[in-house]
C-alpha cells in the first residue's frame, strides 16, 4: 500500500439501545451502513471502531437490557466534501430520540444476520455525538494499482488509518483498511488474511477474515480462478443463488442447506428467486390511492396490493421522504407487514418525528426497495415504478384538551 494524506471527517457516537452485551460490537456494521447512506459515500470510505459499552441497565418489562455503545467514526469524503458530510451527519441526528439515523440503524440491525434476532421495539433507542463531526488532516492508505478478475482498475483510497505524526492516536487497524479497499472478490482473495463476505443486508465486501471468523479468500462461485477451486466442486459454494448460477452444474438443497451436484435436480425459486423463470411480485394497487391527503386513524397504514402471495424479504426497506425533510425516514421495525398478497406499511415513523405537527401540508412519498418482499414461492420484488406519492396534513389523532364544565364539577 502507498501512504498519503487527505482531509477526513471524524466523530464519536454514543448509541443507546436494547442489545445483549455479547452482540454490542456487531452493531458497528449497521452503524457503518447508516453513516455511508446519510453521508452519501461508498461504504468502503467509512470506518467504524467499536470502543466499548457501558454496564447494562435492566429495564422493567423488557427482555434485553439497555446499554450505551461508543463508536469512533472516520469518513473519507470526496475531495472538498468534508463540510457536506459533516452537515449531513448532524442533520441525520435531528429530532431525537428516534432520529433518522437511529431509525436507519434499527432497520440495519433487523436485516443484518448476526443481529437480526435481537428483540427491540425502538422506544429505548437514541444516539448522540460524544464529539461532533470535524475535519482532520490524516494519513490514508492507497492500495497500489492492481489487476482485478475481469479487468484492470485503480482502487479508490481507503479511509484514514492514523493521524499525522504530531499526534499519538491510531484510528483503525491497517490490515482491516487494506482489505476494505478491495472491490472485487478475486482482488480480495489475492490479499493474505482477507475474505470476500456476503451479508443479508445486500452488501458484499472485502474484510479481515480473522475479524469475522471465516477463512481467507472467496467462495469459488465468486472467484473461480483461485487455486483452491480447481477440485472443490459444488460443495465449496455456500449461497443458494451462487450455487444455482455456478458453471459446475450444481443445485441448492433447501433441506440440508448445501450445494450439491445437480444430478437431474434443480434449485427451487424459494431458495433463489433471482433465477430466470422465477415469478416476481408486481404492484397492482395502492390504498389509499396516489395523492390522497392522509388522515388519522383511517390512514395509519398504507396498503400495497401485489400480484402474488408475499413473504417479507431479507433485504430492501420501505422508506419515506417528505418535502422540507433532509433525508429519508425508514418505516422502522415492526411497521411493515404482509398478509396474503398485501403489504402494509405504517406511517407511524413520520408521526414519531413530528411530520404531522406543522400547520402546512407536507408532500411525501413511499419508496419500496428491491427485495423488501418476495413472492411466497418465487423471486424478490424489483422496484421499477415511481414512488407512491401522498400528502400529510394534520395527521395527529384527536385528543381532549379541555372539558366544560371541568371534570368533577
Amino acid at each position: 500500500t502507498e501512504q498519503a494524506y487527505a482531509t477526513t471527517v471524524e466523530c464519536t457516537i454514543i448509541l443507546r439501545g436494547e442489545v445483549p452485551s455479547d452482540l454490542a460490537a456487531e452493531i458497528g456494521f449497521p452503524v457503518r451502513r447508516a453513516i455511508a447512506d446519510f453521508a452519501s459515500v461508498e461504504i468502503f470510505r467509512v470506518v467504524v471502531n467499536f470502543i466499548g459499552s457501558g454496564e447494562p441497565v435492566p429495564t422493567e418489562g423488557r427482555p434485553v437490557p439497555v446499554i450505551d455503545m461508543e463508536f469512533f467514526v472516520v469518513i473519507l469524503p470526496p475531495d472538498g466534501g468534508g463540510d457536506m458530510v459533516s452537515s449531513a451527519l448532524r442533520t441525520s441526528f435531528m429530532f431525537p430520540p428516534l432520529s433518522p439515523f437511529v431509525n436507519a440503524v434499527i432497520e440495519g440491525i433487523r436485516i443484518y444476520e448476526p443481529t437480526s434476532s435481537i428483540w427491540m421495539d425502538g422506544t429505548a433507542w437514541s444516539a448522540e455525538f460524544k464529539s461532533q463531526p470535524e475535519s482532520v488532516w490524516a494519513r490514508v492508505l492507497r492500495p497500489p494499482k492492481t489487476v482485478a478478475h475481469g479487468g484492470s482498475r485503480t482502487p479508490a483510497p481507503t479511509v484514514a488509518t492514523t493521524r499525522p505524526p504530531t499526534t499519538t492516536r491510531s484510528a483503525v487497524n491497517e490490515d482491516m483498511v487494506a482489505c476494505w479497499a478491495e472491490l472485487t472478490p478475486c482482488s480480495c482473495a489475492a490479499l493474505p488474511g482477507c475474505a470476500w463476505v456476503h451479508d443479508h443486508g445486500g452488501i458484499s465486501q472485502c474484510l479481515v477474515a480473522a475479524e469475522w471468523g471465516v477463512r481467507p479468500g472467496a467462495v469459488c462461485a465468486d472467484c473461480p480462478t483461485q487455486a483452491s477451486c480447481a477440485t472443490a466442486g459444488c460443495g465449496a459454494i455456500t449461497s443458494p443463488c451462487s450455487c444455482a448460477e455456478s458453471e459446475l452444474d450444481c443445485r441448492w438443497d433447501i433441506g440440508t442447506r448445501q450445494c450439491l451436484n445437480r444430478e437431474g435436480g434443480s434449485t427451487s425459486c424459494a431458495a433463489c428467486g433471482a433465477q430466470p423463470g422465477c415469478e416476481t411480485p408486481v404492484i397492482v394497487d395502492y390504498v389509499p390511492s396516489r395523492g390522497t391527503l392522509l388522515r388519522m386513524p383511517t390512514h395509519l397504514w398504507i396498503r400495497v396490493a401485489f400480484s402474488h402471495t408475499l413473504r417479507l424479504g431479507q433485504v430492501g426497506a420501505a422508506t419515506f421522504r417528505c418535502s422540507g425533510w433532509p433525508s429519508a425516514v425508514p418505516a422502522g421495525t415492526g411497521r411493515v407487514a404482509v398478509s396474503g398478497a398485501e403489504l402494509r406499511v405504517s406511517i407511524e415513523s413520520l408521526l414519531d418525528l413530528g411530520a404531522a405537527e406543522s400547520d402546512r401540508t407536507e408532500e411525501c412519498s413511499l419508496t419500496l426497495g428491491d427485495g423488501v418482499v418476495s413472492a411466497a414461492d418465487g423471486g424478490p420484488f424489483v422496484a421499477g415504478e415511481a414512488p407512491y406519492a401522498f400528502r400529510l396534513g394534520d395527521a395527529l389523532m384527536p385528543y381532549i384538551t379541555s372539558a366544560e364544565p371541568p371534570s368533577g364539577a
